[in-house]
């Protein structure tokens, strides 16, 4: 189920129709409002994805995110174990893909197109965490090593270890949070004796805010 009508191809309207699907409380109804085919590549190895073709998927409205019945995987030859921190699909009796577990919920991954990176990575050398630091605006260390544990899917190609202590010195955040220097009012008797012999200029403009 899906709460994105764009998820689906060969689209069939349902929007006339009173058909609903009851969430998993027992309670809960939801309009469905077509259904169709989703299409989307899951990561079956490291840098390895493989294409997937969802049946029968709904596009249903009053939903916050998608779901994939397991049913509907067994019923096409899936078979599903679980283990302490995900959820293992095997297919013609091999281990075909897995799914983290995520408190109390299995996360499946599935991307609408194949990954670009399952053919640079093996070419691209990752780069080092102080460069991604001065490209991403100065951001603090702490939030980028973050973006390991908290994005999903983990975003690649940044060379987290500790090469880069977390709190080295950076010449562009110190020079942006460093102080501006004072300058003498004219009240102090520093008055110009002659034309343009003191400038007052506006350094921050112009500004295109298109």
């Amino acid at each position: 189920m899906t709460p994105f009508g764009s998820d689906i191809t060969n689209y069939i309207s349902f929007a006339n129709s009173m058909r609903t699907v009851i969430l998993g409380n027992n309670v809960t109804h939801c309009k469905v409002l077509g259904r169709g085919t989703v299409t989307r590549w899951v990561e079956t190895s490291p840098k390895q994805h493989h294409q997937i073709i969802l049946k029968n998927g709904l596009h249903v409205e009053g939903i916050k995110r998608r779901f994939l019945s397991t049913i509907q995987f067994q019923d096409n030859n899936y078979v599903i174990s679980l283990e302490r921190t995900c959820a293992v699909f095997h297919r013609n009796g091999k281990r075909f893909f897995s799914a983290p577990r995520h408190d109390q919920a299995i996360e499946l991954i599935l991307y609408s197109e194949r990954p670009l990176r399952s053919y640079s990575l093996n070419v691209i050398s990752e780069l080092p965490v102080k460069l991604w630091h001065k490209c991403m605006g100065h951001l603090n260390w702490d939030a980028l090593k973050k973006t390991q544990l908290t994005t999903s899917p983990p975003i690649v190609g940044v060379q987290f270890d500790e090469s880069e202590p977390p709190h080295s010195k950076c010449k562009g955040c110190i020079a942006g949070k460093s102080k501006c220097c004072t300058y003498k009012s004219s009240a102090s008797g520093s008055k110009s004796t002659k034309p343009i012999e003191r400038i007052h200029s506006d350094l921050m403009g112009p500004m295109d805010l298109s």
